[in-house]
């Protein structure tokens, strides 16, 4: 048999306090009052289906949580500054460290995944040598948080054959403000 998680003590724990707390309050009240079994049975029905759900949304927020603390390294935080501005600035540095120009950036556009994590895109496109295209290829792998090719093209140059024409869509993902100070409640969301 294995062995509880101090997480899992941790929820049995509450579990405990919970019904604890309901048969303190309410069992003297249901058994004092008149009425059939049947009523008897119904309103602990009732109160048990209640602090079944207020214990359920109380697990799921905290298994949100733990979840988003666990990947949170590969998300970006949402701070102060625009998220996408600073996205879009990594990436142009994660360019110049490989040393090659693209040739032109989409603006870095986001959409809602969850209520909790964006969705962050931008297009690019830049003509360079195999060996820079190397780089960038490993700059863009080594960003943290990830970042990563959602789609990429990459064709012969017609003019010069040392070059290809490299074009694709980065992605990312963010966290949202709320989940940011989910996460660092004490800090008010910043790292």
């Amino acid at each position: 048999m294995k062995r509880m998680s101090k997480k899992h003590k941790i929820m049995a724990l509450i579990l405990i306090i919970i019904l604890g707390s309901y048969a303190y309050e309410y069992v003297p009240t249901i058994f004092s009052s008149t009425g059939s079994v049947e009523n008897l049975e119904k309103k602990l029905k009732n109160l048990r289906f209640e602090k079944k759900a207020k214990l359920d949304k109380a697990a799921e927020e905290a298994a949100k949580k733990d979840t988003l603390k666990l990947n949170s390294e590969y998300f970006w935080k949402t701070t102060g500054v625009t998220p996408n501005l600073t996205i879009q600035n990594a990436i142009k540095r994660a360019a110049s460290s490989a040393k090659v120009k693209f040739r032109s950036t989409g603006t870095a556009r986001d959409s809602e995944v969850t209520k909790n994590i964006k969705k962050v895109q931008m297009s690019v496109s830049l003509m360079c040598s195999m060996r820079e295209a190397s780089a960038l290829f490993r700059e863009i792998d080594e960003m943290k948080p990830t970042v990563f090719w959602e789609s990429c093209s990459i064709r012969p140059d017609s003019r010069d054959q040392n070059k290809v024409y490299i074009s694709g869509q980065l992605t990312t993902y963010v966290l949202t403000k709320k989940a940011t100070k989910l996460l660092n409640p004490g800090k008010g969301g910043k790292k």
